[in-house]
């Protein structure tokens, strides 16, 4: 992963550690990571339940990202399935600022990541085969585990300049379903 990012690697932290008769915590707090191409910082916790199992969760913000450098950096199996072929086959990229972002998982079975956060999009673009271009896009995107809400969008569809007013994204058990109002010039 932090192999795609030339240069340097700054990390620190600070480490707590609770042993209990029911299991143990570790909690790293002031996470900062750092390189010439990001910065990274937030909060994580580990912890063992009873049952043996161990329940992690992450809480990170960072600078501006270079979408590319992203591309690279993520393996194809961290992505779900539905993501997979416009990660592999689409033309995207530009800015992306992580304002928030919480990752929540298990090493239980009945217990799904989760994962929920706002970004922000600075300058990107989208070239899909099955889809007219999209350039210029500037967009706050908040996450939640089964929908995408995206505010403050503008960008050029199909050489059109058009303002998102409201869009809605759910992953629904039937499919995708999305409302979305836009307005174009």
């Amino acid at each position: 992963f932090l192999s795609e990012f030339p240069g340097w690697l700054k990390v620190d932290s600070q480490i707590k550690w609770v042993k209990s008769q029911l299991g143990s915590q570790v909690h790293l707090s002031n996470i900062a990571l750092a390189t010439p191409a990001f910065t990274l910082t937030g909060i994580a916790n580990i912890e063992e339940l009873s049952d043996g199992h161990h329940m992690a969760s992450v809480s990170m913000r960072s600078s501006s990202l270079d979408l590319e450098n992203v591309r690279k950096a993520i393996p194809q199996a961290w992505l779900p399935d539905r993501v997979v072929n416009v990660w592999k086959t689409g033309e995207w990229g530009g800015e992306l600022e992580v304002l928030e972002v919480r990752v929540t998982g298990s090493t239980r079975d009945d217990v799904d990541t989760s994962v929920s956060g706002t970004v922000r999009v600075k300058n990107g673009f989208l070239h899909g085969v099955d889809w007219p271009n999209t350039d210029h896009i500037q967009a706050t995107v908040v996450v939640e585990p089964d929908r995408i809400h995206v505010t403050e969008a503008h960008g050029v569809y199909d050489g059109i300049s058009v303002d998102v007013t409201k869009g809605v994204f759910l992953f629904k058990e039937s499919g995708p379903w999305g409302d979305v109002d836009i307005q174009g010039n």
